[in-house]
């Protein structure tokens, strides 16, 4: 089972292309740090600047379209249109998962349209996937 489909909890027949520029902003504040540690672990700058790198680049090529079997990835001008005539409409997003030290470590970013995440996932000895760190979280 991929990343993706373990870890995402939303179920929507659609969801954006691209995560929205105000949530990437949060995103590249949260990564510019010299250092973060969770637990024992401490990501360095080379390690946290990668990640920033890979999701913003990411984002602008519109990674996410076609990752999901089940779901229509709208373009992002369909997004917009959306917003303008309903507000209220919950449309997910998440960034392309950034895997770092041999893939023992994931940052991800998901959300249902109401409520998101940028976590930080390590892979357990049973191939699965645990949260370990919300570096930060939001809720409309």
């Amino acid at each position: 089972m991929s990343f993706i489909k373990s870890v995402l909890k939303f179920n929507s027949d659609y969801y954006a292309e691209q995560i929205w520029p105000s949530t990437l902003e949060n995103i590249n504040e949260a990564l510019s740090k010299d250092t973060l540690r969770v637990r024992q672990i401490v990501f360095n700058k080379k390690e946290l600047s990668f990640v920033k790198s890979e999701i913003g680049n990411a984002n602008s090529k519109k990674w996410c379209s076609r990752k999901l079997e089940n779901a229509k990835c709208l373009p992002w001008a369909e997004v917009n249109t959306i917003y303008k005539t309903n507000p209220f409409f919950l449309l997910p997003s998440f960034s392309k998962p950034v895997f770092v030290r041999n893939n023992k470590y994931c940052f991800f970013y998901s959300d249902d349209g109401g409520a998101g995440n940028f976590s930080i996932f390590e892979k357990q000895e049973d191939k699965s996937w645990k949260e370990i760190k919300k570096i930060f979280w939001w809720i409309s």
